[in-house]
């Protein structure tokens, strides 16, 4: 274990910008002691929200001295003489981090710490590619630390540098099911039967024959329907039932998830749907959520229940996981002014203190599958800044296609992992995570 003791100090200077983790995580590895440091926050009028969001979650991990002091980042002569103004007379020795805030506002804040030749300053920046501190000034010879495993941090330690409001699901639903449809979507024909079935029980439309649904799937008939109302045409289904109490009855082709879902409801009677759903009445409060979960939610639980078998074999691969983060964050936009939205995220875990995070969906419609790893993406780096990872796990064909060509888009390395994948999900993981 690396000994961050000689880099430690007793005024720590950050330069917040618009992502708060990397000052959050120079305050934890550079802090002396949480209980004497001071921590220095200089911010721009945009950033306002920012620090004081650090500065809230710093406090709840013990942290008790802060000093905050706001900059004009249009303006090096402003900059420069805050900074140098809030150094002089400080004891010890002061760390400026300076991986937050603008190009501008690091560049006259190191200046104006730099040449000032009575002040003991070491200098820091927390590197996003190799994860390490890099550190000169003070210190006998500039050093490179790497500090990617020195601080654990739970996904909810950092979404709470975002938002006060936010929830999170950390075990599976219905894990049974799950690993059921898992192997039934590898089939693409049995998983657009699947789809074409629900569609049957959820929705009022298309209106196919009640009478002849019970052997529909040993029917070519059925296949031809299947191939045509939703492959060929894209069908979209829109008008949820609001009640379905007509006795259910399952295919042969679906009896290894209808199973499963007798496994995961612990046997419950189960008729209809209604009955269903007022099995997991908790979970489900009307037949579209119901309908939503058996078509594609249940993905998340599938992929979690893959990273809970990587975490098992090894616990430094994975820190904390969660699935389905419902949460209200404020972020900047491009005139500089700060906007609340409520996102989702499908699946994330953290290593360390990046962050992971994975965008699951059946569908094999490439532009549905672009649209979810874009979104991932984004929020990734909301959350997580540039360490952030991301990938999609979908049922899309041509799924390197699709990730080289969002990779060329974002400048930023991304993984798609299609149905042709599904099978080999563990070990397709394993080799992203550890990449």
């Amino acid at each position: 274990m690396i000994d961050l003791k000689p880099y430690q100090v007793d005024n720590l200077f950050l330069l917040i910008g618009g992502n708060p983790l990397p000052n959050y995580v120079a305050a934890r590895l550079l802090a002396k002691d949480p209980t004497t440091t001071k921590i220095w926050l200089f911010y721009s009028e945009g950033t306002a929200p920012v620090c004081d969001a650090l500065q809230r979650v710093l406090q709840a991990d013990g942290f008790q001295h802060f000093q905050s002091r706001q900059l004009d980042e249009a303006s090096p002569s402003n900059i420069c003489n805050i900074v140098h103004k809030q150094a002089q007379g400080l004891p010890g020795v002061i760390g400026l981090n300076y991986t937050g805030g603008t190009k501008a506002m690091a560049v006259h804040a190191y200046r104006a710490l730099e040449q000032d030749g009575n002040l003991k300053v070491q200098f820091s920046y927390l590197d996003a590619r190799s994860l390490t501190l890099q550190i000169e000034g003070y210190v006998n010879d500039p050093d490179s630390v790497y500090v990617g495993d020195l601080l654990s941090l739970k996904v909810d330690q950092i979404l709470s540098l975002h938002s006060r409001e936010h929830s999170m699901h950390r075990e599976p639903f219905w894990p049974a099911t799950a690993q059921a449809l898992l192997r039934l979507h590898s089939n693409k024909e049995l998983a657009n039967q699947w789809q074409a079935w629900l569609a049957t029980l959820f929705f009022t439309e298309p209106a196919w024959p009640e009478a002849e649904l019970d052997s529909a799937l040993t029917d070519e008939d059925w296949k031809a329907w299947v191939r045509e109302t939703f492959v060929a045409r894209e069908y979209k289904r829109r008008t949820w039932r609001k009640k379905q109490d007509r006795e259910l009855v399952i295919p042969e082709a679906f009896q290894a998830v209808w199973t499963a879902i007798r496994e995961d409801t612990k046997g419950v009677a189960i008729e209809t749907l209604d009955d269903l759903r007022k099995a997991e009445a908790k979970a489900f409060r009307n037949l579209a959520e119901l309908g939503k979960e058996m078509e594609g939610e249940w993905l998340e639980t599938a992929v979690m229940q893959v990273l809970q078998v990587l975490r098992e074999q090894d616990p430094l691969l994975i820190g904390d996981l969660v699935r389905d983060i419902q949460a209200k964050i404020t972020v900047k936009t491009s005139d500089g002014t700060s906007l609340s939205q409520q996102i989702q995220i499908d699946v994330a875990f953290t290593r360390g203190y990046r962050l992971f995070v994975v965008s699951c969906t059946t569908s094999d419609d490439k532009g549905i599958c672009k649209s979810k790893l874009l979104e991932a993406a984004i929020r990734a780096e909301q959350i997580g800044g540039a360490e952030a990872s991301v990938c999609l796990v979908c049922c899309y064909t041509s799924a390197s296609e699709l990730e080289k060509e969002i990779a060329d888009v974002l400048g930023k390395r991304l993984q798609v992992f299609g149905r042709a994948d599904l099978p080999y999900l563990k070990e397709r993981l394993a080799t992203w995570i550890d990449a």
